[in-house]
């Protein structure tokens, strides 16, 4: 179990969301990473993950089971604030992925990327093996396999011995797969989105300056206009937001 200092956290519609910073994060997983803590995953959590989780049991089961949920988005952020009076630490996903990628590469960690369209993943390791010459990488896997390719999937993530397993399937999928796999397969996950394609040079991420003022989700918009209707599908998400804090 996680000790309880690790474990402080508030509640955004029944979704849990830890109030860790992100340095705090990192020593907790470099400790998972070596061994000295339960295995366990983190979640991303950002507005579109949490609408999902309103009306799926088996979402927000794998959400609750998560060692810990990052508030990734700028609206998890703006729903810790307008509900508990909290300024959470935005985290972004894809940030703490890295560093965690990065800790493996220094201490020789094995590292499975799993997600994402074929040969993203394979591109992604290739492009961290370029970056950090030692790192170890124990395997690489797209996202589109079949349910009865699932088994396999799954048994060559363990024979790997696999530190850090990096799940980039889409939102719900990818926390539901970390908490279909058992604890033994890995030490530490974390379920990243679309990370694998930035990391393999597929797409962009948004500018530095737009991140820091948490527009990153609008340089989304505007490279992907398609993401409007997935952007349209949070409204229940703020909604209820809005109407709890009025009503408070």
């Amino acid at each position: 179990m996680v000790l309880e200092v690790e474990k402080k956290s508030i509640e955004i519609l029944g979704v849990p969301v830890s109030q860790l910073t992100k340095s705090e994060l990192i020593e907790i997983s470099r400790c998972a990473l070596r061994g000295g803590r339960p295995s366990g995953y983190i979640v991303t959590l950002n507005p579109e993950i949490a609408t999902l989780a309103l009306k799926d049991r088996d979402l927000l089961s794998a959400i609750r089971n998560a060692l810990f949920v990052i508030p990734d988005g700028i609206g998890i952020t703006w729903a810790a604030q307008r509900l508990h009076a909290l300024r959470l630490q935005r985290i972004p996903g894809i940030e703490l992925a890295e560093a965690l990628i990065k800790i493996c590469a220094e201490e020789g960690l094995p590292v499975y990327f799993l997600g994402s369209r074929p040969g993203i993943s394979e591109k992604a390791a290739q492009n961290f093996r370029t970056l950090f010459p030692n790192i170890n990488i124990a395997g690489f896997h797209h996202g589109f396999f079949k349910e009865e390719e699932s088994a396999g999937i799954k048994e060559g993530i363990q024979q790997a011995g696999t530190a850090l397993l990096i799940v980039g399937m889409g939102a719900g999928k990818q926390e539901k797969f970390l908490l279909s796999l058992p604890q033994s397969a890995y030490r530490l996950g974390i379920a990243v989105g679309g990370a694998l394609e930035i990391w393999a040079g597929a797409r962009s991420r948004a500018p530095l300056w737009m991140r820091k003022i948490g527009l990153e989700w609008l340089y989304r918009i505007l490279v992907e206009p398609r993401r409007l209707i997935r952007l349209a599908k949070t409204g229940p998400f703020f909604l209820r937001i809005w109407c709890l804090r009025k009503r408070n």
